[in-house]
């Protein structure tokens, strides 16, 4: 008979599920267990905060030398590079200098000086990440730059998890990485895509339920990126986690980006560069991606707008 096997952990920051579908609930587990340490991995290889991990080789090296690192490791800052070309800069995996200065790396938050800004800035750019695609070498220029794959490493890793999920042949699963990023595999067991609902925000003092917009989600990805997921406060102003490398400044017009597509690491990618871009990178996305599906929520002049594209 078929059922749901469902396997939670921890890793990356947040709270993650498995939710298998099929008939042999021992089998499930192992495949559910296999995917777990995938994940943890991958974790182990990305972190920005532990020492032995390549992301901090790479950075305890800037300006110093190339280094060579694994070769998928390799592939997914190649795809980064290019995601940071096609989003025009707003997507950038070397936006860590600006995070440090506004302490949003593991700190409370602060305000940083003009000149605190500038000199992150002057360490943020994807141009000055080199990557020799012979050697499979990393090459940081600057002694001070450092790459954060935080806004890719979920995705990155849910599209890991779930090839190895349908590599041991389940046709039906659900894995998410806490409210960030949500892979379907097939349909449910009633045979519908998987349906997740996204809500909408609102202007600051609106009554009234909000708006949602459901996404159908049948071997696609689902992101969402928001500033309010992680805030400080300062004399009045609210400053989120998600950085405008154009600025050097934490978002703030923007209230929402969700992003639909078939590759996990994809969609987490696009969610991040619309929020920072807004609506306007719409247009060049669906050159790149035809078949995405978005929802962008602005705050213009007090006012929130709310823009979609390929929803049915």
């Amino acid at each position: 008979m078929q059922g749901t096997y469902r396997h939670s952990i921890r890793a990356m920051n947040t709270e993650w599920e498995f939710q298998l579908c099929g008939t042999n609930p021992v089998f499930l587990r192992g495949v559910a267990e296999d995917a777990a340490g995938e994940v943890f991995r991958l974790d182990g290889q990305l972190s920005l905060f532990e020492a032995t991990s390549e992301t901090s080789d790479v950075n305890r090296n800037s300006g110093t030398g190339p280094v060579v690192v694994d070769r998928r490791f390799f592939y997914l800052l190649q795809r980064a590079k290019q995601y940071s070309q096609v989003t025009n800069g707003a997507f950038d995996i070397t936006v860590a200098p600006l995070m440090r200065a506004w302490k949003l790396q593991g700190g409370q938050g602060a305000v940083p000086t003009d000149d605190e800004v500038q000199a992150a800035l002057s360490l943020t750019g994807s141009h000055m990440l080199h990557l020799d695609d012979t050697a499979y070498t990393v090459f940081l220029e600057r002694e001070g730059m450092s790459i954060d794959l935080g806004a890719i490493g979920k995705g990155y890793a849910i599209d890991c998890a779930s090839a190895l999920v349908t590599d041991y042949g389940v046709e039906a699963a659900l894995l998410h990485s806490g409210s960030s990023t949500v892979y379907g595999i097939g349909c449910t067991l009633e045979g519908d895509p998987w349906k997740v609902q996204v809500k909408l925000p609102q202007a600051p003092g609106a009554w009234g339920e909000s708006e949602t917009v459901v996404f159908q989600l049948s071997n696609r990805a689902l992101s969402v990126s928001a500033p309010h997921g992680k805030w400080f406060e300062r004399d009045g102003v609210r400053y989120g986690h998600v950085m405008d490398s154009s600025t050097g400044r934490p978002v703030q017009g923007s209230l929402l980006a969700a992003v639909s597509v078939g590759s996990a690491e994809v969609s987490d990618a696009l969610s991040t560069a619309l929020l920072g871009a807004g609506k306007s990178l719409l247009p060049s996305l669906v050159k790149f991606y035809p078949d995405l599906q978005a929802v962008v929520v602005d705050m213009e002049d007090d006012e929130v707008t709310v823009t979609t594209v390929g929803i049915p």
